[in-house]
């Protein structure tokens, strides 16, 4: 009843849905019983609201839940995931879209912001750096060294890095 129902757009691709689906068990994750749909995270819209659903979605300034709100999302590792049409979500694990942010591209880029995005927000936060980190303080005189920036995390490391500290 707290879940949201989301019409799949995008979804992202990860290691653990191969893994998932060679039949071995990623490390901290269930494998949901069959039918085994994998994916983690994605974009979507909202296709229907739980009755139990908050009606804000994390702060009371927000406006509410709506039908057709753009929403980026994380799915629970023990329900079928986002390569399903549709996928129902705990509403703490998802995320509106500013309607200055929908198009097609932007949506696609945001589906893989769940997985990788949220990984690359704990690595920066394991060497010091999060949003409460003061930007003057934050990196002052010190070098970030991203290896491997390319792939989902590390480019997503190297985006929040430069967006909420460029002075590293």
């Amino acid at each position: 009843p707290t879940q949201l129902l989301i019409r799949v757009t995008f979804t992202d691709i990860n290691p653990v849905d191969v893994q998932k689906l060679q039949g071995n068990k990623p490390t901290g994750t269930e494998i949901p019983r069959a039918p085994l749909i994998v994916g983690y995270g994605g974009s979507g819209v909202i296709a229907q609201i739980g009755s139990d659903a908050p009606i804000s979605p994390h702060d009371d300034n927000e406006a509410p839940w709506q039908v057709g709100d753009r929403v980026v999302f994380l799915c629970d590792s023990t329900q079928p995931g986002s390569y399903a049409t549709h996928v129902c979500v705990d509403s703490r694990l998802v995320c509106r879209v500013s309607p200055s942010t929908t198009t097609p591209l932007r949506l696609a880029e945001l589906a893989c912001l769940p997985v990788a995005g949220n990984t690359a927000y704990e690595a920066l936060e394991k060497v010091g750096l999060t949003l409460s980190t003061s930007p003057s303080h934050a990196g002052a005189g010190q070098t970030l060294l991203i290896v491997g920036g390319s792939g989902g995390v590390g480019s997503w490391t190297t985006l929040l890095a430069r967006a909420l500290y460029p002075q590293l």
